[in-house]
């Protein structure tokens, strides 16, 4: 059932209370949990990290391994063991600049050499410069450009932060 409106301020007191009621019990769960979380956490912490040194030190010894024995990896880029499987995986392409060029001297020269269609050119408002010069910029100029500028107003209701009564 939804609560009638405010029409009073005794209401509206009301309304508070029980606000702030609900906002100190939440964060007092919020807290408890919180409590509860870290200590879970706390036990399961050093045994976490200890699996996470031996996954890291396993799986360097056998890539070690495998770079040192490239002939088992000729057929096929994976190799089937007891209790897994260890191999190679092609990543995805990617484009990565020579050592010793800049990126600017790099999309100059691809735009040249490869052609324009492969250099991308992204134009697109500057809003935060608009808004920093809003004093300056007037409204009918804003709005021949098909834009305004606008402020939105958001209520708020913050209980205090004194200990609720249970």
């Amino acid at each position: 059932m939804k609560p009638s409106k405010i029409k009073t301020r005794e209401q509206a007191e009301s309304a508070m209370d029980a606000l702030a009621l609900a906002t100190h019990r939440r964060d007092k769960l919020e807290a408890d949990m919180n409590i509860r979380l870290t200590a879970v956490r706390q036990n399961y912490e050093a045994e976490l990290a200890s699996l996470a040194d031996t996954i890291k030190a396993e799986t360097t010894r056998l890539r070690e391994w495998a770079d040192a024995n490239p002939s088992l990896f000729d057929a096929a880029r994976s190799l089937k063991l007891l209790h897994g499987t260890i191999g190679y995986r092609l990543g995805n392409w990617a484009v990565k600049l020579i050592r010793g060029f800049k990126m600017e001297r790099a999309v100059a020269l691809a735009k040249t050499i490869l052609g324009p269609s492969f250099v991308r050119t992204k134009e697109e408002l500057d809003k935060d410069s608009i808004l920093a010069e809003r004093a300056r910029i007037p409204p009918a100029q804003l709005a021949s450009c098909g834009l305004r500028l606008e402020q939105a107003e958001a209520f708020y209701a913050t209980p205090e932060k004194t200990e609720a009564p249970q």
